[in-house]
């Protein structure tokens, strides 16, 4: 009868023990669900905060504590650093000019978001594709405006910091960028962005997997989805 009974207090203990299991990865699936939503809404604050010319909330979007932070921009190159967004989104909202954003807008939905979150909850890749407009005043020509479409895709690394979804690597890819009155197949990809860069706001380095559109040319289409993965891999960043 003792015997019966340690065996029986031996199995529910057992028991015990693979329910706390299976609580424990339940709750880390649940997680990494709910990562899915929270880095689809931190990609969609960016295109709000973008339009907006928010500079300040898009910066808040960047992992502070994290190394090797980055952004890319098309042609123009990346920053790196703790001040890489700031440097970055200055030179991408155009600068700190407000006369030379009176009549300015860019809009960027997007589309076709393929998100794998890490295994072990800790980080993140997703890649989105954007067809959007650009209007902004035409440097050559006062008073005129420059209507654009622009079609780009992005490569993002996030990182989990303090529980809360941050961009670590943060990489547009251009695709082509045409006037509304052009046919899309007359996109001129060497044409630069044509910016001047103080010192301070100058890249880091240069262009990385930059394969716009060309006519003559197989088309290069950047970045490949990730695929699921466990840990990240330093070698395999956007």
């Amino acid at each position: 009868m003792e015997d019966s009974l340690k065996l029986k207090v031996k199995e529910i203990e057992e028991n015990i023990r693979e329910l706390q299991e299976t609580n424990q990865k339940l709750k880390h699936e649940i997680e990494r669900l709910h990562a899915v939503n929270e880095i689809e809404n931190l990609m969609g604050r960016y295109e709000y905060f973008h339009a907006q010319r928010r500079k300040d909330k898009m910066v808040e979007l960047y992992a502070k504590k994290a190394l090797g932070v980055r952004f890319y921009l098309g042609e123009i190159g990346y920053w790196e650093g703790a001040d890489a967004p700031d440097r970055a989104h200055t030179v991408l909202s155009g600068g700190n000019d407000e006369e030379l954003h009176k009549g300015r807008i860019h809009l960027h939905p997007l589309t076709t978001p393929v998100i794998e979150v890490a295994g072990d909850g800790k980080t993140a890749r997703g890649v989105w594709i954007t067809i959007g407009i650009g209007i902004m005043p035409d440097p050559k020509n006062k008073g005129q405006f420059i209507n654009q479409w622009t079609t780009s895709t992005y490569g993002v690394d996030f990182i989990k910091e303090d529980g809360k979804w941050k961009f670590w690597r943060f990489h547009i890819y251009r695709l082509l960028t045409n006037n509304f009155n052009q046919p899309f197949s007359d996109y001129d990809a060497d044409a630069k962005a044509g910016l001047n860069f103080p010192p301070e706001l100058r890249p880091d380095g240069p262009a990385v997997d930059d394969y716009p559109y060309r006519r003559n040319a197989l088309v290069n289409f950047k970045p490949d989805p990730p695929e699921p993965f466990e840990t990240f891999d330093l070698n395999k960043t956007y």
